[in-house]
């Protein structure tokens, strides 16, 4: 028996790590924040933390996110070598043609479960589908553009319940934007400790076209805008969520000195580490 559970661990864990299996559950774990939201907000709508639309968007959300992270790393494999070899699955622990195969599966179970919601949730799907096979190929590295499409993609996927239940939320749409502004500044971040790689294969990332110095500057003026908009949407919503965002400005003022600061791979990991904590935080809000 130990031997078949330590066989099925052995040939699962590749796979669990490749589709950053942590980070699918991040992802189940906001979208039921974004339906306990819904709920609160509407007393008819408290049914959703249950509803099987609901669930049946975060199989097609979760499935659709694994097949972005598989052809991520696909597309990756030579600079994910140099910059994150230990990370590196396909090719070691996973052939390409298995990898794909996989990616496929992925995308038609999450077009197949948004079907059984509306025509609009399989566009909706589709459209991010699309998306991030072209943020992959091509636009991850281009300067800039690669960042805020992973933003618009990572809000798109916060606001995505409120689409699909036709239930317009202020407090939703907020940490929509919330999660756009991070991602963003996470992915240049993540571009910056990556360019040693990402350069020799071609990219032309900000961080490898302008250097680390302008790409602070950018990052101070993202921050920038990051704060103006959470101050903006906390003065609006205000209550307890107003309050909570405020309460999150002294991390959010450390995490932009050391983004700042950053000068090394370890302290733009530190950096990465931080965003990440940062979205936590963040999405934590989605249940007050």
């Amino acid at each position: 028996m130990n031997r078949l559970v330590f066989a099925l661990y052995r040939k699962l864990f590749p796979i669990l790590k490749l589709v950053r299996i942590w980070n699918l559950v991040l992802l189940v774990v906001i979208e039921l924040g974004v339906g306990y939201s819904l709920g609160a907000e509407n007393e008819s709508m408290a049914h959703l933390i249950v509803s099987k639309k609901l669930w049946l968007l975060i199989l097609s959300l979760a499935a659709g996110a694994g097949a972005g992270y598989i052809i991520n790393d696909y597309y990756d494999q030579k600079a994910d070598r140099i910059n994150v070899p230990g990370r590196v699955v396909i090719g070691n622990d996973l052939t390409r043609r298995r990898a794909l195969l996989l990616h496929t599966i992925l995308n038609l179970a999450s077009l197949g479960f948004a079907t059984l919601l509306s025509w609009k949730v399989v566009v909706f799907v589709g459209t991010g589908i699309m998306l991030l096979w072209v943020y992959c190929n091509s636009l991850k590295r281009q300067p800039l553009i690669g960042n805020l499409s992973l933003g618009i993609l990572a809000g798109g996927l916060v606001y995505a319940p409120a689409l699909v239940f036709k239930e317009p939320s202020l407090k939703v749409a907020a940490f929509a934007l919330y999660a756009f502004w991070v991602f963003t500044i996470r992915s240049l971040l993540k571009d910056s400790r990556d360019r040693k790689g990402e350069e020799r294969f071609g990219a032309k990332t900000f961080p490898i076209l302008y250097g680390l110095k302008r790409t602070k500057d950018l990052l101070a003026i993202l921050f920038f805008g990051f704060c103006s908009s959470l101050y903006f949407t906390a003065g609006i919503i205000g209550g307890g969520v107003g309050w909570y965002m405020v309460v999150l400005l002294p991390f959010i003022a450390y995490t932009i000195h050391s983004s700042i600061q950053a000068d090394t791979r370890a302290k733009l990991q530190t950096a990465i580490l931080l965003c990440k904590i940062l979205i936590l935080l963040g999405m934590a809000g989605l249940y007050i």
